[in-house]
């Protein structure tokens, strides 16, 4: 983590450390140890996929005959 710590912050971003003796710190390391809040959206493989998977299943869109 230490690595990590010093890596965010030669980029100018800011790093908090959560206790392990408080709640928060605890919940924290109960899911993987780290967070993050970012500033732009995250691309994943899987949200690809989805969209891709969406994008199939819709119908094209046809004038009404009414």
């Amino acid at each position: 983590y230490i690595q990590l710590v010093e890596d965010s912050q030669a980029s100018n971003a800011e790093v908090l450390v959560f206790s392990s003796l408080h709640v928060s710190g605890e919940q924290l390391n109960q899911l993987t140890g780290v967070a993050a809040i970012l500033n732009f959206p995250l691309i994943i493989d899987s949200d690809i996929e989805e969209s891709d998977d969406e994008s199939d299943s819709k119908a094209p869109l046809t004038p009404s005959s009414g």
